[in-house]
């Protein structure tokens, strides 16, 4: 193996452990929205996909519901299948937001020129609000990472 391969491992896997630590200092939910979106999945892991919020009485979603995030949701639903939907959450947001979106998002800024890449690999996880965010079981991490890759495949 190369030695930039090497630094890239390292760097994500060095990466990919903060962001787990990180993730497990607070026994709740990074985020409002992350409980938002892991409850949304528990529901439509009993009810399929909504077309209602009943929960909503008092707000515009009352009868115009619309989820705009339902593959998100979808892919939340294994999650949803401990004993807690809090644990869950969690996990999402390392697995998904923590490892395998933010990965996509790493590996798509090592196409600068190659002096580059193993800081702005690094970079990601030096940054303290993309570490609050990658925290947040939310779909932005996932959009982040297609859009550059769409981008890429654009150009």
């Amino acid at each position: 193996m190369g030695r930039k391969k090497q630094l890239l491992w390292g760097i994500l896997l060095g990466g990919w452990l903060w962001l787990l630590f990180i993730q497990w200092l607070t026994p709740t939910i990074w985020g409002a929205d992350g409980y938002f979106h892991i409850r949304l999945a528990e529901m439509m892991k009993h009810q399929g996909l909504l077309k209602t919020l009943p929960q909503a009485q008092l707000s515009y979603f009352n009868d115009r519901f619309s989820d705009k995030d339902w593959l998100y949701h979808l892919l939340l639903i294994p999650f949803t299948l401990g004993r807690s939907i809090f644990v869950g959450a969690k996990w999402a947001a390392w697995f998904g937001d923590g490892w395998l979106y933010s990965s996509l998002i790493i590996v798509s800024s090592f196409y600068t020129p190659w002096q580059f890449w193993p800081v702005s690999g690094a970079l990601f996880f030096a940054s303290d609000h993309f570490l609050r965010t990658i925290s947040e079981p939310r779909p932005m991490i996932l959009a982040l990472g297609l859009g550059l890759w769409l981008v890429y495949w654009l150009i």
